[in-house]
């Protein structure tokens, strides 16, 4: 009989945790993008004391601005979670920036895109090589 208990028990618990609402609302909210670096960027020799980070900007809002993960594998990549955005149209600014060891920062790139989720269609939100401006950036004009 205590066996019978034992295994109710369990069976019950079992179906309740799976039918649990977690009420996490905020993740599904939100969607995940993941953006290729450009080859210039790629290809670039940056000194290993410093860092390189990609920036993501939405609707001019620099307060909000997003750090993105740059694939720490290949570093092809950045990766970032992006809020729910509304059905409208919307400006999208990537941003790269090396920062030195002693704090410098240097632009690389940038790229900036609208999407217009004004439909209820998912936007691309490719950035091809050509999008991204360099050479505003290099002060030694050698690229």
């Amino acid at each position: 009989m205590i066996f019978k208990i034992l295994i109710s028990s369990l069976v019950f618990l079992t179906l309740y945790a799976c039918g649990g609402n977690n009420n996490d609302a905020t993740d599904s909210k939100k969607s995940n993008a993941t953006i290729a670096l450009p080859a210039n960027l790629q290809k670039l020799a940056l000194p290993t004391d410093g860092t390189l980070n990609a920036y993501i900007t939405i609707d001019d809002n620099v307060s909000n601005r997003t750090l993105m993960r740059i694939d720490p594998v290949d570093g092809s990549s950045a990766t970032v979670t992006i809020p729910e955005l509304t059905l409208a149209t919307h400006d999208v600014l990537i941003t790269y920036e090396f920062t030195t060891a002693d704090g410098t920062i240097y632009t690389l790139a940038s790229a900036n895109k609208t999407i217009d989720l004004s439909s209820g269609i998912p936007a691309n939100l490719n950035f091809d090589s050509k999008d991204y401006i360099f050479d505003t950036f290099d002060s030694d004009d050698d690229n």
